[in-house]
């Protein structure tokens, strides 16, 4: 199946899955990762900028935005899979609340604050990042944090269609500010890295990522990852590089005698990083 075909697949599994949600439906933008020069079939669309109250007003572009699935045609639907496809920017709601009250509530959630009461702006519009906070918050901070909707629809690593899972009963009751202890903070961090390290390939080694399809990128380097930490390389350019070399060599290149026997040498310290891919 052609993307195309697979985007107004998924398209139909949105609007299938919101609508048996009760409440209305909306799609939430994260412009940061969805800058307007790639929407310009949204330009004309009413939106609702979702602003947490520290922003300043420069950063107003790169705001989430809220838009009433209701104001979109099918044709701009499946646009919206296409945009999360490319960008991980796009998350599909239902609500019982307006728009605007939706906004407002979610703007609330974008304020979290670590220990020693650090303040700290929390990406819920992203969707690479948005199953991560459901996963490291408690059951009771969990229901909380995600009462405002009756479903949270997104689109996972592989590019296929998630939900969060959330209790039946649906009724906002979040109260601001979130709290998060260090092991939260830390699983989180922990979390990001694999994306940390993809920047730095898309950077650094952008050709031979790109023979890579980008619903596979995030696994190998989760895999590429566990496999360079038992050479001894935890620095986040150390593993890029040999996510390079891995792209290049074959997944498995530490197998071959030349390269186990170079990387045994490099976690002994004979050998460094730089020497191992010269």
């Amino acid at each position: 199946m052609d993307t195309t075909q697979k985007d107004r697949t998924l398209g139909a599994q949105v609007a299938e899955q919101i609508e048996a949600a009760p409440g209305a439906g909306f799609v939430l933008v994260d412009g940061a990762l969805c800058p307007m020069s790639r929407t310009p079939w949204l330009r004309n669309v009413p939106r609702i900028i979702v602003a947490p109250r520290s922003s300043p007003q420069a950063t107003a572009e790169a705001l989430p935005y809220l838009i009433e699935m209701s104001a979109l045609g099918r044709a701009q639907l499946v646009e919206t899979v296409r945009l999360a496809r490319e960008t991980s920017g796009v998350t599909w709601l239902t609500s019982s609340l307006s728009c605007h009250e939706l906004a407002v509530t979610l703007s609330l959630r974008m304020e979290a604050v670590l220990p020693q009461n650090l303040p700290v702006f929390l990406r819920v519009a992203d969707a690479r990042v948005l199953p991560m906070i459901h996963e490291v918050l408690s059951e009771a901070q969990r229901e909380s944090f995600f009462s405002a909707a009756s479903a949270w629809c997104f689109l996972d690593r592989q590019h296929e269609l998630a939900q969060l899972q959330l209790p039946k009963f649906c009724e906002e009751r979040f109260s601001p500010p979130l709290f998060l202890t260090e092991a939260q903070e830390q699983a989180l961090l922990k979390a990001a890295e694999p994306d940390a390290i993809l920047r730095l390939l898309e950077t650094n080694d952008h050709e031979a990522l790109e023979g890579l399809p980008a619903n596979k990128r995030h696994a190998f380097v989760v895999q590429q990852m566990n496999r360079a930490a038992q050479w001894g390389l935890n620095a986040p350019v150390d593993i890029a590089l040999y996510c390079s070399i891995a792209l290049t060599r074959g997944h498995d290149f530490d197998l071959q005698p030349a390269w186990s026997a170079k990387l045994q040498d490099l976690k002994l310290g004979r050998l460094t990083v730089a020497q191992l891919i010269s």
